[in-house]
C-alpha cells in the first residue's frame, strides 16, 4: 500500500495535471527568514522558497488578480491568484517589490486590530498570539501604500476570531466592523472576505449570510481544491493554504484533488 501511495505522490508532484481551464487560489501568510522572531511553521514561508514557488507558478499558470480569477470568462489557460492573510508586514517589506517587478497581482486580507495594535488574538491558537516589540503587521500607512500600488485589500475579520463561535453581535464586530474600518481607511468598497482559519468547522450559515448581507460579494474558505468556472456573486470560494512547501510539494497539493475528494 505504501509503495502505491509513493508512486501516486511522485506522479502528482512531477507536473501540473489539473485540466487546462482550472483556477487555483493560494493562501499565504507571512514570508520571512527563518530567524525572524515571528516566523512560524504554522503560517510562514521562507523568502527564497517563496520565490521558487512563484517561478514554478509562472511556468505553469497565468497569474491573475483575485477579481479576475473569480469573474474572468472561461478560457483554456490555467489561472492562479496569490493571496496573503493577516496582513503581515513582511508581505510589503520582503516580497512586494519582487511581485511588482514581475507584474504579479496579489491580494492581502487584513485585520483592523493587527493594523491598529500590531497584535492579533488568534482565539484558536493562543500560542501564536504574541505581542511583538517590533512591528509585525502592516500599519495604516502600509495598507494605503499597497492599495495605491494596485494590491487588492480584502477583509479578514477584526480580531481573527472563529466565526462559528460568534453570535450576531460578535459577527457585527468581526465582519461588519472590519469592513467599515477598511472602507473608511481606503475610501473604497471591500467585496472580498477571507474566513479566519477557513475550514468548515470555523464558520456557519449565519456567518456567511451576515458577510453577504453587509456587501461582501466573495467569501473565501480554505478548502484546498481547484475550480473551473468563474463564481457568481455571493459565493463561497476555495483556496489552498501554502507555507514552506517545495515546488514539488506545491505541485502535489494542486494536483491532489484529482485522486482524493477534499471537502474540509
Amino acid at each position: 500500500m505504501n509503495f502505491i501511495k509513493n508512486i501516486v505522490t511522485k506522479s502528482l508532484s512531477f507536473k501540473v495535471l489539473i485540466p487546462s481551464a482550472s483556477r487555483v487560489i493560494l493562501a499565504y501568510h507571512d514570508v520571512s527568514t527563518a530567524n525572524s522572531p515571528h516566523f512560524s511553521e504554522h503560517y510562514s514561508t521562507e523568502i527564497e522558497r517563496f520565490r521558487e514557488q512563484i517561478e514554478f507558478l509562472q511556468s505553469n499558470f497565468e497569474m491573475v488578480s483575485l477579481d479576475e480569477i473569480v469573474t474572468k470568462p472561461k478560457g483554456n489557460k490555467r489561472m492562479v491568484a496569490v493571496t496573503f492573510d493577516d496582513g503581515f508586514l513582511s508581505v510589503k517589506e520582503e516580497i512586494s517589490d519582487y511581485l511588482f517587478e514581475k507584474g504579479i497581482p496579489f491580494a492581502v486580507f487584513v485585520n483592523s486590530t493587527a493594523i491598529k495594535e500590531n497584535f492579533l488574538p488568534y482565539d484558536l491558537y493562543p500560542e501564536i498570539a504574541v505581542h511583538h516589540k517590533a512591528q509585525v503587521f502592516l500599519n495604516v500607512d502600509d495598507v494605503k501604500y499597497l492599495y495605491n500600488k494596485g494590491v487588492t485589500i480584502g477583509s479578514h475579520s477584526s480580531n481573527h476570531q472563529c466565526f462559528a463561535n460568534c453570535d450576531e453581535s460578535a459577527l457585527a464586530v468581526e465582519i461588519g466592523g472590519n469592513k467599515v474600518f477598511i472602507e473608511d481607511l481606503l475610501g473604497t468598497k471591500v467585496e472580498h472576505l477571507a474566513i479566519p482559519y477557513g475550514k468548515k468547522e470555523h464558520f456557519n450559515k449565519t456567518a456567511l449570510e451576515y458577510g453577504w448581507s453587509v456587501g461582501h460579494k466573495y467569501i473565501y474558505a480554505t478548502n484546498p481544491v481547484y475550480f473551473s468556472e468563474p463564481f457568481p456573486e455571493y459565493s463561497l470560494i476555495p483556496r489552498i493554504g501554502i507555507t514552506n512547501q517545495t515546488a514539488e510539494e506545491l505541485c502535489f497539493l494542486i494536483n491532489r484533488p484529482l485522486v482524493k475528494k477534499i471537502d474540509i
